[in-house]
């Protein structure tokens, strides 16, 4: 078929047609946007000296229960663990895995000699779903996450120290921004 009768069935099926060249076909990880979340969260680590850890497992036994990014502030005698939520479906389960791994780092921390203080952010993907769910629960958003957006923030851009409560922001990975999340009034 001729390029103009694929591209009056990609109008009618509401998909645009996609023509290219190329060598290799390789599709893109199917967590590419969570990759380049914590991609980021390592950058602005290491951009402050802060030594970061990908997919920390906090469970020997089972490996797959892990920590997106674990970034360790050597001189704050600090750990820094930081979820990337691309979508929170079901808010409850995340907050008591959220539990779970921070009990098991601070054990984990406990074992070290310097035994490193834990804190912990969830940086949620700013989508229209992600944006619902804090425009809809608000005093759940406040109740788990009482430490400073703004200070959070600043933290893991900065590098400045963080809060010792627990914080919510956003990201873009996209655009390689962290921003501050503001939870209206309930």
């Amino acid at each position: 078929m001729s390029i103009a009768t694929w591209t009056v069935i990609g109008i009618a099926l509401g998909r645009p047609l996609a023509i290219g060249f190329g060598r290799d076909l390789v599709p893109a990880p199917q967590d590419e946007g969570h990759l380049a979340g914590q991609k980021l969260l390592l950058r602005l680590a290491a951009a402050h000296g802060r030594v970061g850890q990908f997919e920390l497992a906090t469970r020997a036994a089972d490996p797959s229960l892990s920590i997106d990014v674990c970034l360790r502030d050597i001189k704050a005698r600090l750990l820094i663990v930081a979820e990337v939520w691309n979508r929170v479906d079901d808010r409850g389960a995340a907050a008591r895995m959220m539990s779970r791994k921070v009990a098991e780092v601070t054990a984990l921390a406990a074992t070290h000699e310097s035994s490193d203080r834990v804190v912990w952010c969830w940086l949620l993907v700013d989508t229209a779903a992600n944006r619902d769910i804090v425009r809809r629960y608000p005093a759940v958003i406040k109740a788990t996450f009482d430490g400073s957006s703004q200070a959070w923030v600043e933290a893991l851009t900065t590098g400045t120290r963080p809060p010792d409560r627990p914080g919510i922001a956003w990201i873009d990975p996209r655009q390689g921004l962290l921003r501050e999340l503001r939870v209206r009034a309930f």
